[in-house]
């Protein structure tokens, strides 16, 4: 089994690489890259197709970069594909529209939220308005969890602690929020 890892960012802008074993038990950090004060990042899949997991960071001013994963826990050079991300939140999102490609999620200041359907390549084609009302939301996305072949969403209303299951329609839309727990 192809061990799992996980990635942690300093407040000083340092990322570390935990690697993980296969199961639960992670092996020595080992510091894999610098200077990402003020990013948001998020581990986003394979966004170009080559079988390795990539990585989407918004710097902050805005811009939204591409970080092709190499498979040893470290990324190739960035590569720009956004810009305009500020107050944004961004999610990995797995694949919405039925592709077989990586697609993100964005929830924009005003609570708005956006799907980014992913090209292949780590690029993204325009923005669908996907919803509204996500403002103090906090989403888990990118499985499949009713075995469709569409990526399906959580969210989690910040304020009254109410996690919903959003079933993905694979058009940039989401059937009818289901309350599946209370007190997250």
């Amino acid at each position: 089994m192809a061990g799992r890892t996980s990635s942690r960012l300093t407040g000083v802008g340092d990322l570390w690489l935990y690697p993980g074993n296969g199961w639960y038990s992670l092996g020595a950090a080992v510091k894999v890259g610098n200077g990402w004060t003020g990013w948001q990042l998020v581990a986003s899949g394979d966004l170009n197709g080559d079988g390795k997991p990539d990585l989407l960071g918004i710097d902050a001013n805005g811009d939204l970069f591409t970080y092709a994963g190499r498979g040893d826990g470290t990324f190739a050079m960035k590569k720009q594909v956004g810009n305009g991300w500020t107050g944004w939140s961004l999610y990995a999102a797995g694949d919405l529209n039925g592709d077989k490609k990586m697609d993100i999620l964005g929830i924009d200041p005003n609570g708005d939220l956006y799907q980014y359907a992913g090209k292949g390549d780590g690029t993204f084609y325009a923005k669908v308005k996907a919803g509204n009302g996500w403002l103090g939301y906090t989403l888990a996305a990118g499985a499949d969890l009713t075995g469709d072949g569409l990526a399906d969403i959580v969210g989690r209303d910040n304020s009254s602690k109410v996690l919903y299951f959003y079933r993905g329609k694979g058009n940039a839309t989401f059937a009818t929020k289901l309350q599946i727990a209370s007190g997250w």
